[in-house]
């Protein structure tokens, strides 16, 4: 993976910002890799507040790999910063499509090799070069970009499908409740 990403360098958000940023940490993002960010004033910027982030960035926490808090950075939050606790992947966009590093990295296979490199008892974490460490399968570019519009497909597909379950069990609930009455 290190051989395909751009280096990322730390930064402190007083060296960028004048007043305030838009800090992720890892209790900012969910299971489904769902982004909630706070706006933080500089002088209350926590110390772990380092790492500056790109749209199409995956970030990665390192913390408790298998709670899967793995992200891709939307637009609305280029330049934002994130927590040291997190591996940000920034694919070298000419060798690797961001959307599919992004799939490869949330995969169970991927989590699987990570694993066995973490450390510590109370908050098993693993360091950004286990990650960065890690080989992955990289098809062409071409391939790669076939693969991210079938997987998008089928994502969407499976939205669809829990969008009717939860309609599903809400008419079932209702009846259920008609015929207690």
């Amino acid at each position: 993976l290190e051989e395909i990403c751009e280096k990322i360098e730390q930064k402190y958000p007083k060296e960028i910002f004048k007043d305030s940023f838009t800090y992720i940490d890892i209790a900012s993002i969910n299971k489904e890799g769902v982004i909630k960010a706070q706006i933080i004033l500089v002088k209350n910027a926590p110390s772990r507040a380092r790492k500056l982030v790109r749209t199409n960035d995956t970030i990665f926490s390192t913390v408790r790999p298998y709670l899967k808090h793995i992200a891709f950075i939307p637009t609305m939050l280029d330049g934002s910063i994130a927590s040291t606790g997190f591996c940000v992947i920034r694919p070298k966009t000419k060798l690797a499509d961001p959307s599919f590093i992004n799939n490869v990295v949330e995969s169970d296979y991927f989590i699987n090799k990570v694993l066995p490199f973490q450390r510590g008892a109370s908050y098993p974490a693993v360091s950004d070069k286990d990650i960065y460490n890690q080989k992955i399968a990289l098809p062409s570019l071409k391939e790669q970009k076939q693969i991210v519009a079938k997987l998008f497909t089928a994502q969407e597909y499976k939205k669809q499908l829990l969008e009717q379950k939860n309609k599903l069990k809400e008419l079932f609930d209702s009846v259920l409740h008609k015929s207690m009455e």
